[in-house]
């Protein structure tokens, strides 16, 4: 009986960053954390050391309650969305002064666009694209220092800190009522394994 409330224990903390993780964890088998796509901002656990390099691989999954990694009904993979309309959503979403962007219609004093238009190295960044940063940065400087992991990307860590990540979406404005708040309506998760090379 007791191994068994053990094995549910150690089951249920299985893929969880630990606050004292470090480059070491990374080994052959990689570090694996899931997150959750309606939070901003996601702390790892893990650490990457300066001009060292990397793998990052992103999984979309369902959440517990079945629901695959989408924005309001619009399906994504890591890479961003895999539809036409998610597709034109996307396109949408990064020029806010597009005559079809849908809050233009509506408001013309509030302006949405993505968090990430481009990350450090130019590349273009997707709307709900999986997005990783050392440390936590302000929204202003996220570009600087943002790069795409999509579902892969190999990497030499620009400096020593904590791995973040998040999905690219709307930052959101706190004057929003909460159900408008768009990182709210996101479903899914994404699953995240880091390798050392």
């Amino acid at each position: 009986m007791l191994s068994v409330a053990c094995s549910l224990v150690m089951a249920a903390c299985a893929g969880r960053p630990s606050r004292s993780s470090t480059e070491e964890s990374a080994g052959p088998a990689g570090y694996t954390v899931a997150y959750d796509p309606s939070a901003r901002w996601h702390a790892t656990g893990f650490r990457v050391r300066k001009d060292s390099r990397y793998r990052i691989e992103a999984a979309a999954l369902p959440d517990d309650r079945r629901r695959p990694y989408a924005d309001k009904g619009i399906p994504c993979s890591p890479d961003g969305p895999t539809t036409f309309r998610g597709r034109v959503f996307d396109w949408v979403a990064h020029d806010a002064r597009c005559p079809l962007h849908p809050v233009g219609w509506f408001r013309r004093d509030r302006v949405k666009r993505l968090r990430v238009l481009e990350d450090r190295f130019g590349r273009r960044a997707h709307f709900l694209t999986v997005i990783g940063c050392i440390g936590r940065m302000p929204e202003h400087e996220l570009e600087q220092h943002a790069f795409i992991i999509g579902s892969g990307r190999d990497f030499v860590a620009p400096a020593t800190g904590e791995l973040w990540v998040f999905s690219n979406d709307w930052p959101g404005d706190e004057s929003l009522p909460a159900d408008d708040q768009p990182y709210l309506n996101n479903t899914g998760r994404i699953e995240v394994r880091i390798t050392q090379l």
